[in-house]
C-alpha cells in the first residue's frame, strides 16, 4: 500500500478554483482524515411508515491533517490559515536575531488546494480537494517528541481522479522540528522548566457558508474573532509562572484589588536540526494572559503545574527563515 499528500504552492484567489501555475509540494504527513457528507434531503408524506425519497444534499467536506512540523514544507498550511505573508529581513525577538525569510500575520484566511491518493491491492485514486479551508492550526511541543502540527480542514469540492505519486526527489529535504531543538521563552526569558507546550490558532472559520443556488460552499468565510490559546505544562521546581497565573504577578502574595491577569510576551524558538545554532522558526506572541492554574499534589507523584492562555492583542506573527 501506499499514500501520499500533495499540497498546492499558491493559495487560491477564486474560492474553489485552482490557481494556474502553481506546483504541488509533497508533505510528509502523519494522517489524513477526511468525511464526505452528502447530507441528504428526505421527502416525508403521510402515507408511508418511512421517507419517500432522498436527494442530495448541501456537501460537506470536513478532515484533519496532521504531520511533524516542517515549516518551509506547510508554507501553503501557514498563509492559508493566518491569512497574509510578506518578506522580513534582520528582526530581533527576545534578544535572539532572526536573519530573514518569510513572517506569516493574521487576515482574512486564504483557500488552498490539496491532493491525497491511495493505493491498495485493489486498485489506486487520487482525491482533489479544491476550496479548502483551514479552521485551526494546533502545534505541540512535549518532551521526548518530534514538534506536530494538525489542522483541521473543509473543502468546496473534490474530483477522483489518476494516482500519481511523488518520488523521493518531491520531498523537500527538511528535518522535522525536535523537542530538543525548541525553546519557550517568557517575558523575553527562556523557561528550562517547561515539559510541554501546545498552541492553537483558532480563526472561526465558517463551514457552513451555504446559499441557495449550490449545493456546495459559497466562500470562506467567519463566525467569530480568532483564538489564540494553548496550555504550558511546568516541572514541580517551577513556582514563578503558577504564582504569575494565581495572583498576576510573580512577586504577589494575593490577588490585588485591581484583579489583575498575568501577562507577558510568548516567544517559540525553533532550531535547525542539522545546525543548532540556527533558527528555523520562530513563534512570536506580543502578549498572552493567564486564564488559569491547575496543580495537584498526589503522594510523592511529581506535580505537574499547568497553566493556560490566550493570546491578547495584534501582534501575532509565524517568522520562517530561508
Amino acid at each position: 500500500m501506499a499514500r501520499y499528500l500533495t499540497v498546492g504552492s499558491l493559495c487560491e484567489s477564486t474560492f474553489g478554483t485552482a490557481p494556474g501555475g502553481q506546483t504541488f509540494v509533497a508533505q510528509r504527513a502523519k494522517s489524513v482524515g477526511l468525511t464526505v457528507d452528502r447530507q441528504p434531503l428526505t421527502e416525508e408524506n403521510i402515507e408511508s411508515y418511512i421517507v419517500a425519497a432522498a436527494y442530495g444534499g448541501a456537501l460537506k467536506i470536513t478532515g484533519t491533517i496532521e504531520g511533524n512540523m516542517r515549516p518551509k514544507s506547510m508554507a501553503t498550511f501557514l498563509l492559508s490559515v493566518m491569512g497574509a505573508s510578506a518578506a522580513y529581513t534582520t528582526t530581533v525577538v527576545s534578544g535572539i536575531t532572526l536573519a530573514g525569510g518569510t513572517k506569516y500575520t493574521l487576515a482574512y484566511p486564504q483557500p488552498m488546494e490539496f491532493k491525497a491518493g491511495e493505493s491498495t491491492f485493489g486498485g489506486s485514486k487520487e482525491y482533489d480537494f479544491v476550496g479548502v479551508g483551514l479552521k485551526n492550526l494546533k502545534m505541540t511541543f512535549n518532551a521526548k517528541e518530534l514538534v506536530t502540527a494538525s489542522y483541521d480542514y473543509f473543502a468546496k469540492n473534490f474530483t477522483i481522479g489518476t494516482y500519481t505519486a511523488p518520488t523521493a526527489a518531491d520531498y523537500a529535504a527538511e528535518d522535522p522540528v525536535t523537542f530538543y531543538t525548541a525553546h519557550i521563552y517568557l517575558g523575553g526569558v527562556v523557561v528550562a522548566k517547561i515539559k510541554s507546550l501546545d498552541l492553537n490558532i483558532d480563526r472561526k472559520s465558517d463551514d457552513d457558508r451555504f446559499v441557495v443556488g449550490e449545493f456546495t460552499l459559497a466562500e470562506v468565510g467567519i463566525t467569530g474573532m480568532t483564538e489564540i490559546s494553548g496550555t504550558m505544562t511546568f516541572t514541580e521546581q517551577e513556582y514563578n509562572m503558577l504564582q504569575l497565573a494565581m495572583t498576576g504577578a510573580t512577586n504577589n502574595t494575593s490577588i490585588p484589588v485591581n484583579n489583575p491577569l498575568g501577562q507577558m510576551a510568548l516567544d517559540i524558538f525553533c532550531y535547525d536540526l542539522s545546525n543548532p545554532a540556527v533558527v528555523k522558526m520562530c513563534v512570536h506572541l506580543g502578549n498572552i494572559a493567564m486564564k488559569d492554574a491547575d496543580s495537584t499534589m498526589q503522594g510523592q507523584t511529581p506535580i505537574d503545574k499547568k497553566v493556560s492562555y490566550q493570546a491578547t492583542g495584534s501582534d501575532v506573527i509565524i517568522y520562517v527563515e530561508t
